[in-house]
Protein backbone atom coordinates (compact mmCIF):
# COMPACT_ATOMS: atom_id res chain seq x y z
CA UNK A 1 0.00 0.00 0.00
CA UNK A 2 3.03 2.63 0.83
CA UNK A 3 4.07 2.33 -3.28
CA UNK A 4 0.57 3.38 -4.66
CA UNK A 5 0.42 6.74 -4.71
CA UNK A 6 4.31 7.18 -5.87
CA UNK A 7 3.70 4.55 -8.54
CA UNK A 8 0.08 6.54 -9.31
CA UNK A 9 2.28 9.85 -9.01
CA UNK A 10 5.22 9.01 -11.60
CA UNK A 11 1.93 7.34 -14.15
CA UNK A 12 0.36 10.90 -13.88
CA UNK A 13 4.02 12.40 -14.39
CA UNK A 14 4.64 10.34 -17.38
CA UNK A 15 1.27 10.92 -19.19
CA UNK A 16 1.36 14.45 -18.71
CA UNK A 17 4.44 14.68 -19.89
CA UNK A 18 3.50 12.67 -23.06
CA UNK A 19 0.30 14.34 -23.79
CA UNK A 20 1.10 17.79 -22.51
CA UNK A 21 0.41 19.05 -26.42
CA UNK A 22 -2.88 17.94 -26.53
CA UNK A 23 -3.27 18.75 -22.53
CA UNK A 24 -2.48 22.93 -23.28
CA UNK A 25 -4.88 22.46 -26.14
CA UNK A 26 -7.71 21.03 -24.75
CA UNK A 27 -7.32 23.94 -21.65
CA UNK A 28 -6.96 26.83 -24.65
CA UNK A 29 -9.75 25.96 -25.68
CA UNK A 30 -11.28 25.45 -22.06
CA UNK A 31 -10.14 28.86 -21.11
CA UNK A 32 -11.50 30.87 -24.44
CA UNK A 33 -15.37 29.63 -23.24
CA UNK A 34 -14.58 30.49 -19.12
CA UNK A 35 -13.05 33.87 -20.43
CA UNK A 36 -16.00 34.53 -22.59
CA UNK A 37 -18.68 33.48 -19.38
CA UNK A 38 -16.57 35.31 -16.89
CA UNK A 39 -16.36 38.83 -19.18
CA UNK A 40 -20.33 38.74 -19.52
CA UNK A 41 -20.44 37.99 -15.90
CA UNK A 42 -18.19 40.74 -14.45
CA UNK A 43 -19.38 43.11 -17.31
CA UNK A 44 -23.11 42.92 -16.05
CA UNK A 45 -21.24 43.34 -12.31
CA UNK A 46 -19.23 45.75 -13.69
CA UNK A 47 -22.21 47.74 -14.88
CA UNK A 48 -23.90 47.91 -12.04
CA UNK A 49 -20.95 49.38 -10.10
CA UNK A 50 -20.50 51.86 -12.15
CA UNK A 51 -24.78 52.52 -12.13
CA UNK A 52 -24.93 52.94 -8.26
CA UNK A 53 -21.02 54.46 -8.03
CA UNK A 54 -22.97 57.24 -10.23
CA UNK A 55 -26.50 57.53 -8.14
CA UNK A 56 -24.83 57.87 -5.34
CA UNK A 57 -21.82 60.12 -6.28
CA UNK A 58 -19.12 57.58 -4.82
CA UNK A 59 -15.50 58.84 -5.11
CA UNK A 60 -13.60 56.90 -7.90
CA UNK A 61 -11.09 55.12 -5.38
CA UNK A 62 -13.75 53.44 -3.79
CA UNK A 63 -15.22 52.31 -7.79
CA UNK A 64 -12.21 51.16 -8.41
CA UNK A 65 -11.89 48.92 -5.42
CA UNK A 66 -15.26 47.44 -6.24
CA UNK A 67 -14.48 46.85 -9.89
CA UNK A 68 -10.83 45.14 -9.57
CA UNK A 69 -12.27 42.08 -7.39
CA UNK A 70 -15.37 42.06 -10.36
CA UNK A 71 -12.46 41.33 -13.17
CA UNK A 72 -9.51 39.35 -10.91
CA UNK A 73 -11.45 35.75 -12.20
CA UNK A 74 -11.16 37.26 -15.90
CA UNK A 75 -7.41 38.47 -15.76
CA UNK A 76 -6.64 34.71 -14.77
CA UNK A 77 -8.52 32.97 -17.14
CA UNK A 78 -7.06 35.15 -19.73
CA UNK A 79 -3.38 34.50 -18.33
CA UNK A 80 -3.87 30.91 -18.12
CA UNK A 81 -4.83 30.87 -21.52
CA UNK A 82 -2.22 32.85 -23.10
CA UNK A 83 0.34 30.66 -20.98
CA UNK A 84 -1.22 27.48 -22.06
CA UNK A 85 -1.46 28.42 -25.78
CA UNK A 86 2.31 29.91 -25.66
CA UNK A 87 3.54 26.82 -23.58
CA UNK A 88 1.92 24.69 -26.44
CA UNK A 89 3.83 26.09 -29.04
CA UNK A 90 7.07 26.11 -27.43
CA UNK A 91 6.13 22.62 -27.13
CA UNK A 92 5.56 21.85 -30.51
CA UNK A 93 8.60 23.83 -31.57
CA UNK A 94 10.77 21.41 -29.38
CA UNK A 95 8.67 18.52 -30.65
CA UNK A 96 9.67 19.26 -34.45
CA UNK A 97 13.28 20.21 -33.65
CA UNK A 98 13.77 17.12 -32.01
CA UNK A 99 12.19 15.26 -34.81
CA UNK A 100 14.11 17.42 -37.52
CA UNK A 101 17.65 16.36 -35.50
CA UNK A 102 16.58 12.67 -35.70
CA UNK A 103 15.95 13.18 -39.40
CA UNK A 104 19.10 14.65 -40.22
CA UNK A 105 20.84 11.71 -37.72
CA UNK A 106 19.60 9.29 -39.97
CA UNK A 107 19.89 10.86 -43.19
CA UNK A 108 23.68 11.23 -42.28
CA UNK A 109 23.96 7.29 -41.15
CA UNK A 110 22.19 6.67 -43.99
CA UNK A 111 24.56 7.88 -46.30
CA UNK A 112 27.06 6.67 -44.35
CA UNK A 113 25.75 3.23 -44.14
CA UNK A 114 25.65 3.49 -48.50
CA UNK A 115 29.34 4.86 -48.79
CA UNK A 116 30.40 1.30 -46.65
CA UNK A 117 28.27 -0.62 -48.76
CA UNK A 118 30.08 0.55 -51.68
CA UNK A 119 33.19 0.15 -50.55
CA UNK A 120 32.61 -3.32 -49.20
CA UNK A 121 30.45 -4.54 -51.96
CA UNK A 122 31.32 -2.98 -54.72
CA UNK A 123 29.18 -0.29 -56.56
CA UNK A 124 27.33 -3.57 -58.51
CA UNK A 125 25.96 -5.13 -55.29
CA UNK A 126 25.16 -1.86 -53.58
CA UNK A 127 23.14 -0.78 -56.95
CA UNK A 128 21.38 -4.75 -56.69
CA UNK A 129 21.01 -4.08 -52.92
CA UNK A 130 18.91 -0.81 -54.08
CA UNK A 131 16.87 -2.69 -57.13
CA UNK A 132 15.48 -5.30 -54.24
CA UNK A 133 14.45 -2.65 -51.50
CA UNK A 134 12.78 -0.55 -54.53
CA UNK A 135 11.09 -3.93 -55.67
CA UNK A 136 10.15 -4.45 -51.96
CA UNK A 137 8.39 -0.85 -51.75
CA UNK A 138 7.30 -1.48 -55.21
CA UNK A 139 5.06 -4.45 -54.16
CA UNK A 140 4.21 -2.91 -51.04
CA UNK A 141 2.49 0.23 -52.66
CA UNK A 142 0.76 -1.95 -54.95
CA UNK A 143 -0.91 -3.83 -52.16
CA UNK A 144 -1.87 -1.02 -50.49
CA UNK A 145 -3.14 1.52 -53.59
CA UNK A 146 -4.22 0.72 -57.19
CA UNK A 147 -0.88 1.55 -58.70
CA UNK A 148 -1.64 0.48 -61.96
CA UNK A 149 -4.30 2.70 -62.37
CA UNK A 150 -1.99 5.49 -62.36
CA UNK A 151 -1.39 4.55 -65.89
CA UNK A 152 -3.52 6.27 -68.29
CA UNK A 153 -1.87 7.54 -71.40
CA UNK A 154 1.01 5.26 -73.57
CA UNK A 155 3.36 8.29 -73.07
CA UNK A 156 3.30 7.81 -68.90
CA UNK A 157 6.06 6.07 -67.49
CA UNK A 158 6.71 4.64 -63.61
CA UNK A 159 8.98 6.81 -61.63
CA UNK A 160 10.15 5.97 -58.37
CA UNK A 161 10.72 8.87 -55.73
CA UNK A 162 13.86 7.92 -53.72
CA UNK A 163 13.06 10.55 -51.13
CA UNK A 164 9.40 9.24 -50.06
CA UNK A 165 9.85 5.73 -51.42
CA UNK A 166 7.25 6.09 -53.54
CA UNK A 167 6.11 5.30 -57.52
CA UNK A 168 4.07 7.03 -59.45
CA UNK A 169 3.30 7.21 -63.29
CA UNK A 170 4.04 10.85 -64.80
CA UNK A 171 4.97 11.49 -68.23
CA UNK A 172 8.88 12.57 -68.71
CA UNK A 173 7.82 16.18 -69.74
CA UNK A 174 5.55 16.75 -66.64
CA UNK A 175 8.72 15.57 -64.62
CA UNK A 176 10.81 17.67 -66.05
CA UNK A 177 8.93 21.09 -65.89
CA UNK A 178 8.09 20.20 -62.38
CA UNK A 179 11.85 20.21 -61.60
CA UNK A 180 12.27 23.15 -63.85
CA UNK A 181 9.35 24.80 -61.76
CA UNK A 182 10.58 23.85 -58.54
CA UNK A 183 14.23 25.58 -58.90
CA UNK A 184 12.15 28.57 -60.68
CA UNK A 185 10.53 28.72 -57.10
CA UNK A 186 13.86 28.01 -55.50
CA UNK A 187 15.58 31.00 -57.24
CA UNK A 188 12.87 33.47 -56.59
CA UNK A 189 12.39 32.81 -52.76
CA UNK A 190 15.56 31.21 -52.13
CA UNK A 191 13.89 28.59 -50.20
CA UNK A 192 11.89 25.58 -51.30
CA UNK A 193 10.79 22.47 -49.34
CA UNK A 194 10.48 18.90 -50.04
CA UNK A 195 6.64 18.90 -49.85
CA UNK A 196 6.65 21.82 -52.42
CA UNK A 197 8.10 19.58 -55.13
CA UNK A 198 5.77 16.94 -54.19
CA UNK A 199 2.95 19.82 -54.70
CA UNK A 200 4.29 21.04 -57.57
CA UNK A 201 4.78 16.96 -58.92
CA UNK A 202 0.90 17.03 -58.09
CA UNK A 203 1.39 13.85 -55.85
CA UNK A 204 0.85 13.74 -51.96
CA UNK A 205 2.71 15.60 -49.84
CA UNK A 206 4.41 13.42 -46.56
CA UNK A 207 4.54 14.17 -43.09
CA UNK A 208 8.01 15.87 -42.54
CA UNK A 209 8.15 17.29 -45.64
CA UNK A 210 7.71 20.52 -44.35
CA UNK A 211 10.60 19.99 -41.66
CA UNK A 212 12.94 19.76 -44.50
CA UNK A 213 13.98 21.35 -47.71
CA UNK A 214 16.91 23.31 -49.81
CA UNK A 215 17.31 27.17 -48.88
CA UNK A 216 20.02 29.27 -51.29
CA UNK A 217 22.48 30.79 -48.42
CA UNK A 218 22.73 27.43 -46.26
CA UNK A 219 22.32 25.50 -49.35
CA UNK A 220 25.81 27.21 -51.03
CA UNK A 221 28.06 27.44 -47.23
CA UNK A 222 27.10 24.18 -46.16
CA UNK A 223 26.70 21.97 -48.86
CA UNK A 224 27.94 23.44 -52.09
CA UNK A 225 24.92 23.56 -54.21
CA UNK A 226 22.87 27.05 -55.99
CA UNK A 227 20.85 24.90 -57.01
CA UNK A 228 18.67 21.57 -57.19
CA UNK A 229 19.98 18.78 -59.06
CA UNK A 230 18.21 15.72 -59.89
CA UNK A 231 19.09 12.59 -61.19
CA UNK A 232 17.40 10.15 -63.36
CA UNK A 233 18.16 6.54 -63.55
CA UNK A 234 16.19 4.18 -66.01
CA UNK A 235 16.03 0.90 -64.52
CA UNK A 236 14.89 -2.80 -66.46
CA UNK A 237 13.30 -4.90 -63.52
CA UNK A 238 14.46 -8.76 -63.76
CA UNK A 239 10.76 -9.42 -62.62
CA UNK A 240 8.02 -9.46 -65.69
CA UNK A 241 5.62 -8.35 -62.82
CA UNK A 242 7.47 -4.60 -62.52
CA UNK A 243 7.15 -2.53 -65.48
CA UNK A 244 10.75 -0.42 -66.28
CA UNK A 245 10.72 2.61 -63.80
CA UNK A 246 12.75 5.77 -63.62
CA UNK A 247 14.48 6.45 -59.93
CA UNK A 248 14.78 10.33 -59.36
CA UNK A 249 17.43 11.17 -56.45
CA UNK A 250 18.61 14.59 -55.64
CA UNK A 251 22.32 15.12 -55.81
CA UNK A 252 21.54 17.08 -52.51
CA UNK A 253 18.82 15.61 -50.68
CA UNK A 254 16.72 17.95 -48.83
CA UNK A 255 18.12 19.16 -45.09
CA UNK A 256 16.45 19.96 -42.04
CA UNK A 257 18.26 23.23 -41.40
CA UNK A 258 16.71 25.41 -43.96
CA UNK A 259 15.07 28.44 -42.78
CA UNK A 260 11.71 28.05 -43.44
CA UNK A 261 8.29 25.59 -43.55
CA UNK A 262 7.89 25.98 -47.05
CA UNK A 263 5.71 27.93 -49.32
CA UNK A 264 2.70 25.55 -50.35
Amino acid sequence: MKNVLPDILRKSVCFVRTHRPEICTVVSVTGVVVTSVLSVRSGIKAEKILLNACMEDEPKKETAKKLIPVFVPTAIAVATTIGCVLYSDISNRKMQTALTAAYATSVKALQDYKKQVVTVCGEEQAEQIDRNIEKEHYISQLAETDLKSGHSTADEMLFYDSESKRYFWKTMEEVLIAEYELNRLFAGLGIVSLNDWYHILEIDDIDYGDAVGWEAYIGEINYGYKWIDFTHKTVESDDPDIPPYCVISFDFPPHSDYMGDGVN
